[in-house]
């Protein structure tokens, strides 16, 4: 699945793709709280992202907190917007 997201470029770096890289991902967004467990195979959004209502908005929340850590390429970086 992460090789199929970086080839339609949604994954920067092909390097995100490797075990060690999603593992971390999944333990931070599970003591996030964003994702909780379900039995001994299965991942679900925790209980504030499910919630009727404030889930969505709080999902949206998490996206923009995450987006701030994403790297620009290195073209983007070049290129003053004003």
């Amino acid at each position: 699945m992460a090789e199929t997201l970086f080839i339609e470029g949604k994954i920067q770096y092909y390097e995100s793709c490797n075990q060690p890289a999603i593992a971390n991902a999944k333990n931070a967004l599970l003591e996030m709280k964003v994702l909780a467990k379900n039995g001994p195979a299965y991942l679900v959004l925790g209980p504030q992202y499910l919630a009727k209502g404030e889930g969505e908005k709080n999902l949206l929340s998490i996206i923009e907190y995450l987006r701030e850590f994403r790297s620009k390429p290195a073209a983007d970086a070049l290129i003053e917007t004003s």
